[in-house]
């Protein structure tokens, strides 16, 4: 029989904690005015009381749905006797998933504040040819179930105010003081449902409001706007450049037709001509990178094409202008970010402004209370989490649950899926036959998936019976200022850490009397990776060389592919969409091989090494590849002739630019999961899982932000528009990502700060560097025909019409007249590239020369700038990668930013705190990987309507594997989580 306080929940029961008495925490909404919860105190009611000194945020009162004192009862109970003595909590009733959205008014949503697809999937299922009916079939599955779950667990909702709040919101929003500060719209979890939510307004949504999701992604979209208007100030910097370009004085034949529309204001030569060269050879004309298509040869006499368009210092010195204003304004940016971050951080209360994170414990420090003991002396400690180096457990758990989902998915409609009887599950299923086994492979076979099964448990079986030691700790305080005390005493120079040096800091801040804590500010709880928390460095640098090789292998193979296209296409259109194509499949097979062999302990850390390894790819396909696949001769080539640079760029800043509305808008993945596969499911959990929506990362959004800068900045000397296109390109990325955020993609781990800073120090930096040096290269290439005019002019032998020609391509030439004034040419090598020049100086011009005095000026100013800046770039990425870790190993480097706030933590509304959690795509909801029963479950930041916690607990999972070895609680397999309340704490 279960002991006392084991037996199976009763509502309204609270739980059973051994050795004190129940406690209720005070949950009520706080809204300005109320007091912080003090034990014997009436219970708050909403709507009551003045303003509060130490929070600004107006909040909305919850539904009576589910009082708040019985949240604290819907926990998993604290022996592991009773879980794993019933298998009801794992078997899945589909018939309860839909009346709990029923009963929770889901379906009763307002059709104003529903998706057009939603409601246009709840017309169309009144035809049995979108959602067949199934009659008389009490598990049949409702589709308005789905879409409500869609609407209410994927996608992002917010609290919505009363009028109590809304007449507190205009009296915040007249206090300038606080006004940057406040948050609008709150963020509700997913799954709330005792409060009424919203989905978030797409135009009312302001893009402070956008950190809810990260603060990483509201810097996102401030990027994103930030850039755009660079980028519209640098074009209309550039406009005389583009009126030079577009004039008689650039080129005499500019609005003849071979001028495009997309062309004008670039630096596109329509004004070539052919001239005797006597001394040229057609060996200067034959190689792989080499256009074939300048240079003939008629009954001896030799000739090459030549163009007649040049470019002085004034054009160079306004383009120089717009890349010194970019330079200014990306400085003026990373500064104005820096702010934002603080700012973004205090409108986002997280548990990171609460917690500290224990890099190095002791393996045996594994009680609670010893850590609360602790750091005690620094202030109230409200939570304390222990995590374990169980991570090969904690995967094979995972991995059986993935395995149980799938053979359920196998099972046929009439079958219920039971975890105790899946081996006579198995039995009443049919083998299939070899042939379809064959065929179907990739469908899965429930006898294979049962085999898999089996061989896991095993495998669990041998890990549960090891102990585990721990490996991090997180404590989270009750104050802000706490915290900040804490890492004001505990941090201490790297080098005293490793060498354990107990003189280094105050004797009561040695953990034990001997050992000297790591300490940091964590990263926030939902961007931990709790099954990768433990990777050690060497197993980074192994993984990482690992993966950067195979990286680069297959940018050499895209590589390859684009050049062998552009050799083989001459449409841009053609070569632009193989490059869309690529630089869409690319970032999957890059997330296919890190998944594969990177471990990383935080998502911030995930992202910004997938953003290093996508945005490489990108770069490379998009622009370098391009540039060196395009004959030197043929970078002004107009659209007709075979070789062109400037069309294929064109063309790709207009793919860019439709991609987006197409592909992330139209979801075409995800509008085949919800109105073709989802309605056709046979039950409701299945139907369910097609309406989970398509997931994001943030580290491939900015590969496209950064792409698209780097090729403007890169072409912009030659095609100036390309500033006006990237102001475009990145408007529609910001409409589209912000669209697919509220309405289409599912909700993500919040991620920091990280690949913001990286991108701000390295890659826009690495841009900017590219753009200068690339614009030395084109203004010294100029006119890019490798022909240099000679003193003498055409003899007899040459004058004449030439009606027949054809070049080295076998293609014929239309007529040419050679005068006896035409200039004789010789061929010389204007590529300073690949003559190795660095920097782009017009003493590359040796012997013969091309540049004209002012090319020689502006040419000048291009290549000491590119010294400059590239010195500059050098000593950011020495001072960001090197001397800053150099620096942390011999200093305290600890600097609080900001002021603390002074709101509790157990009065943040459903903040979420760091309790061990792993994410599947399978399942809607997060799988809990340690016992929760002594903390609060409004820490989980998201509840399932349906099923109780319980139900995620992998704890529940181990009833088979415990056999002989005793484990309460999972106090020796997992990490271990306690939160103690304000009366508790000493708040």
């Amino acid at each position: 029989m279960p002991k006392p306080g084991e037996g199976p929940f009763v509502p309204g029961q609270e739980p059973f904690v051994p050795n004190r008495e129940p406690f209720v925490v005070n949950q009520e909404p706080y809204v300005p005015g109320q007091e912080p919860y003090v034990p014997g105190q009436e219970p708050y009611v909403p709507g009551q009381g003045s303003v509060a000194p130490n929070h600004d945020r107006a909040l909305p009162e919850r539904n009576s749905v589910n009082p708040p004192s019985e949240r604290m009862s819907r926990t998993i109970p604290r022996s592991l006797d009773h879980a794993v003595n019933s298998n009801k909590s794992f078997r899945v009733s589909h018939r309860k998933t839909a009346s709990s959205i029923r009963e929770h008014g889901w379906l009763d949503d307002d059709p104003a504040d529903m998706t057009l697809s939603r409601r246009i999937a709840l017309y169309l299922s009144e035809f049995n040819w979108y959602f067949p009916k199934k009659e008389n079939d009490e598990n049949a599955p409702d589709l308005a179930v789905a879409w409500a779950f869609f609407e209410h667990v994927t996608l992002p909702r917010y609290f919505v105010r009363s009028e109590d709040d809304e007449i507190n919101s205009r009296a915040v929003e007249k206090d300038k003081a606080r006004r940057m500060f406040f948050d609008e719209f709150e963020k509700a979890p997913a799954g709330e449902y005792e409060a009424q939510t919203s989905l978030y307004p797409f135009f009312r949504t302001p893009e402070d409001q956008m950190a809810d999701f990260g603060i990483g992604v509201g810097l996102y979209f401030n990027t994103l706007k930030v850039v755009a208007l660079i980028c519209l100030i640098a074009g209309l910097i550039n406009i005389p450049s583009m009126m030079y370009y577009n004039s008689s004085e650039y080129s005499t034949t500019r609005l003849g037709e071979e001028a495009h529309w997309s062309m004008t204001g670039s630096a596109v030569c329509t004004n070539q001509t052919w001239a005797p060269c006597p001394g040229c050879t057609k060996d200067d004309w034959i190689g792989p990178f080499e256009s074939k298509n300048r240079y003939t040869e008629v009954d001896g006499r030799k000739f090459i094409k030549t163009n007649q368009c040049f470019v002085g210092f004034e054009p160079g010195f306004e383009n120089w202008i717009s890349l010194l204003f970019i330079f200014v304004s990306l400085v003026i940016m990373a500064y104005f970010q820096r702010k934002k971050e603080t700012q973004f951080d205090l409108i986002q209360q997280t548990a990171s402004d609460y917690s500290v994170e224990v890099e190095n414990p002791p393996k045996d420090a594994s009680d609670l209370e010893e850590w609360k003991d602790f750091f005690s002396q620094f202030g109230a400690v409200a939570l304390v989490t222990v995590a374990r180096h169980n991570e090969d457990l904690i995967k094979a758990l995972v991995k059986r649950r993935q395995l149980m989902l799938q053979f359920e998915s196998l099972l046929p409609p009439e079958l219920e899926m039971d975890p105790a009887k899946i081996e006579e599950l198995a039995r009443s299923v049919p083998q299939r036959p070899l042939w379809k086994r064959i065929l179907c492979c990739c469908c899965g076979d429930i006898h294979k998936v049962l085999i898999n099964i089996s061989k896991t448990d095993e495998e669990i079986k041998d890990l549960v019976q090891q102990d585990y030691d721990v490996s991090n700790v997180f404590v989270t305080f009750e104050k802000e200022t706490d915290q900040r005390r804490a890492l004001q005493h505990l941090s201490i120079r790297k080098i005293d850490m490793w060498m354990n040096n107990t003189d280094a800091i105050d004797d009561n801040c040695v953990f034990r009397g001997n050992h000297v804590l790591s300490i940091r500010e964590p990263y926030e709880p939902s961007s931990i990776r709790w099954d990768d928390l433990n990777s050690t460095l060497r197993q980074k640098v192994r993984q990482g060389i690992i993966t950067f090789i195979f990286t680069f292998a297959y940018i050499a193979l895209n590589g390859w592919l684009i050049i062998r296209t552009k050799q083989e296409q001459s449409d841009p259109l053609r070569i632009s969409i193989i490059i869309t194509i690529l630089n869409f499949i690319g970032p999957m097979v890059i997330k296919i091989v890190e998944d594969l062999f990177e471990r990383h302990s935080d998502e911030g850390s995930k992202q910004a090494s997938r953003y290093i390894k996508i945005t490489l790819l990108r770069w490379v396909n998009t622009v370098i590849v391009v540039a060196l696949a395009t004959p030197f001769t043929a970078t002004l080539n107009p659209k007709s002739d075979r070789d062109n640079l400037l069309y294929p760029v064109y063309a790709i800043f207009m793919t860019e630019m439709i991609k987006s509305p197409i592909f992330q808008i139209g979801d075409p993945f995800g509008n085949v999961y919800r109105h073709i596969l989802g309605p056709r499911k046979p039950d409701q959990r299945r139907m369910n899982l097609c309406f989970t929506g398509g997931g994001y990362e943030i580290s491939e959004r900015y590969t496209d932000a950064t792409k698209v800068m780097f090729m403007t900045f890169f072409y912009g000397t030659l095609f100036p528009a390309a500033y006006f296109f990237a102001c475009a390109t990145l408007i529609v990325h910001y409409l589209t990502d912000k669209w697919c955020l509220l309405r289409i993609w599912r909700q993500q781990p919040a991620v920091g700060v990280q690949i913001s800073r990286f991108s701000r120090s390295y890659f826009f930096t690495a841009a900017l560097l590219a753009g200068v040096v690339s614009a030395s290269y084109w203004y010294s290439g100029f006119p890019f025909s490798n022909a240099c005019k000679l003193d003498s002019t055409a003899t007899t032998f040459y004058q004449g019409t030439y009606n027949n020609a054809k070049d080295l391509n076998g293609d014929s030439i239309a007529p040419f007249e050679i005068y006896p004034w035409t200039p004789n040419y010789q061929f010389c090598d204007q590529n300073l590239w690949d003559k190795g020049a660095f920097p782009a100086l017009p003493r590359g011009q040796d012997p013969l020369k091309w540049m004209s005095e002012g090319q020689e000026r502006i040419c000048r100013f291009y290549g000491w700038t590119s010294i400059a800046i590239l010195a500059l770039v050098c000593c950011i990425y020495i001072q960001k990668g090197l001397v800053g870790s150099i620096v942390r190993i011999f200093f305290k480097v600890y600097e609080p930013e900001g002021d603390a706030e002074g709101t509790t933590f157990s009065n943040c509304r459903d903040i979420e705190a760091y309790i061990p959690e792993i994410r599947v795509s399978q399942i809607p909801f997060p799988l809990l990987a340690c016992d929760i029963s002594d903390i609060d479950t409004q820490f989980l930041g998201w509840e399932d309507p349906d099923r109780s916690f319980e139900f995620y607990n992998l704890l529940n999972d181990m009833e088979r594997f415990l056999e002989d070895k005793e484990i309460t609680g999972g106090q020796v397999n997992f990490s271990t989580v306690k939160y103690w309340p304000p009366e508790e704490s000493g708040t």
